[in-house]
């Protein structure tokens, strides 16, 4: 059989151009291609994944060819592609700057791929090698191990059914319920009112439908708590989206939702781009977060692409939060977004707010005359937690109840200053002081992650008076330990989440009470449920 000549595609390649670069395709490989199928592509003596966009003319200059088709790996959806499309026009960002929202790093390197199939097959080959091998016996061990596996398996994984909503949770339900396909929802609730539970509700709906849901939460550090919520009641269908997972939960992950394995989608902003089919359901917790914002390029707002994709994929979209961004309440006050609200709070605990003055020793007083007393400020020669605050968190422990420390900074301390020259340590590539991390040994610049022990001698004048400036999670940790020994203290904050493991396991010892106080930062403040924090 004689194939026909080459055709020629548009393909856009994750992070190599911004431009969409022209290949020929060999006709083998043309009678498999589609909109959104990741192809092996030579770019400028490299090998890197590309998502091919749609046929074209021959070009009037010489194009290379597509080296290979990545097998086992399906194609990006027509709807991904098409919110990636209006993504790269709403933000002015390039397609070929774009089409890496799509997927996880791993899906767009060939060597990735690559390990992905050996592993498969060490498995399969595994698996042949058991069935082939095992003797009657040892089957039968198997087979009555295996049994009761399942029957432990079907314990644990058992789906509970749901509790009955209040009145006021069902009329959001229903409300919510009869919305028009592709119609967002801004739901409107103070903090206890039950809208996970109305979340949950409309997943069980949405599967009855069947369709698939998504639901965006706005910290890695609530994916533990939603997930627990979550997987009671869907089991089977559930799968987790962040970059919390190492390499291969990711993948296995991704690759469930790929294969709409899994029907259930939780993660954090950049799950937005999940690769769900059918989808019925877009959920964004917590909407008026900031974090929700992506600041690297391209930048983009997780909530408003959540409604966009909505409207793409005739789905519904519900917008949960207690205090909600202006946009989405003008929107609602417009008419654009249904607006709903739950008002009454399940628990009765009543909260009580207390201002406590207190003014530590200050390295510098420049502030004191005008009445303002910068955190930059501080100097540890001292305490500068305050005595009442102090005293308010011992009772607090000794009752047996828990409590939590917010501070808006992670470190040992915001930067060294020299006390001769008063100059600051300095990162060498940019002009901002470097934290002080690992009580104080370390500098690390916030900014492109320079790191260096930290020096004992002004780098300005030669000085050896270097004094620890500014507040920092690390540091608050170590006051509450000296000063109030017998409580036990832990720490949340980007320094401490080296895995997924590490972060359910500190969220997991403070929800037992082995852990009495928490000292964390902004994303320790979203949207947890702890019933002994008081």
């Amino acid at each position: 059989m004689t194939l026909g000549p080459d055709r020629y595609g548009v393909f856009a390649v994750a992070n190599a151009t911004a431009h969409e670069l022209t290949y020929a395709v060999p006709a083998e490989l043309a009678e498999t291609l589609e909109a959104g199928r990741l192809c092996e592509l030579p770019v400028q003596g490299r090998r890197l994944v590309g998502v091919f966009l749609r046929w074209c003319e021959k070009p009037d200059f010489v194009c290379r060819p597509v080296t290979a088709i990545v097998a086992d790996c399906p194609p990006l959806r027509e709807k991904v592609l098409e919110l990636l499309f209006w993504l790269a026009h709403y933000y002015c960002a390039p397609l070929g700057r774009t089409i890496h929202l799509a997927g996880p790093g791993f899906l767009w390197t060939p060597d990735a791929h690559g390990k992905r199939h050996k592993r498969t097959d060490r498995r399969e080959k595994r698996a042949a090698a058991a069935s082939s091998t095992a003797d009657k016996s040892s089957l039968a061990d198997a087979s009555s191990d295996s049994l009761s596996l399942r029957n432990f398996s079907a314990e644990k994984t058992n789906a509970q059914d749901l509790r009955t909503l209040t009145l006021e949770q069902k009329d959001v339900f229903d409300a919510v319920s009869k919305s028009e396909w592709g119609h967002t929802t801004l739901l409107q609730g103070v903090t206890g009112s039950g809208k996970t539970e109305v979340y949950l509700h409309l997943v069980e709906q949405t599967l009855k439908l069947q369709k698939n849901a998504l639901i965006l939460v706005p910290e890695i550090a609530l994916t533990p708590q939603m997930c627990d919520r979550f997987r009671v009641h869907f089991p089977d269908d559930l799968a987790v989206l962040h970059s919390g997972l190492t390499p291969v939960e990711h993948e296995r992950e991704w690759f469930r939702v790929a294969q709409e394995k899994a029907r259930v989608v939780l993660g954090v902003r950049s799950a937005v781009f999940a690769p769900v089919a059918n989808l019925g359901l877009i959920i964004v917790d917590e909407e008026h977060e900031q974090s929700y914002k992506c600041d690297e390029f391209p930048c983009y707002h997780a909530r408003d692409v959540a409604v966009k994709r909505a409207q793409l994929e005739s789905a519904r979209c519900v917008l949960g939060s207690a205090t909600p961004s202006l946009e989405s309440y003008l929107n609602a006050q417009r008419g654009r977004y249904s607006h709903l609200h739950l008002r009454s709070k399940h628990s009765q605990q009543q909260n009580k707010v207390e201002f406590f003055q207190f003014r530590p020793k200050l390295h510098s007083t420049g502030g004191l005359g005008r009445g303002v007393v910068r955190s930059s400020q501080f100097s540890f020669t001292g305490h500068v937690m305050a005595p009442g605050v102090v005293e308010l968190l011992r009772e607090t422990q000794s009752k047996g109840e828990q409590s939590m420390v917010i501070l808006n900074r992670r470190g040992f301390a915001q930067f060294a200053l020299c006390g001769d020259c008063g100059e600051a340590l300095r990162c060498p590539h940019c002009s901002v002081s470097t934290t002080l991390h690992a009580r104080g040994a370390r500098e690390l610049c916030h900014y492109c992650g320079f790191s260096r022990t930290t020096l004992t001698t002004c780098p300005s004048c030669g000085g050896g008076r270097l004094v620890h400036m500014g507040l920092g999670t690390q540091n608050m940790e170590q006051e509450l330990s000296e000063r109030i020994p017998q409580m036990t203290v832990d720490r949340l904050d980007r320094d401490v989440l080296t895995s997924h493991s590490r972060l359910s396991s500190i969220l997991g010892k403070f929800r037992s009470g082995e852990t009495q106080c928490l000292v964390g930062t902004q994303m320790l403040s979203k949207g947890h449920d702890f019933p002994k924090v008081t």
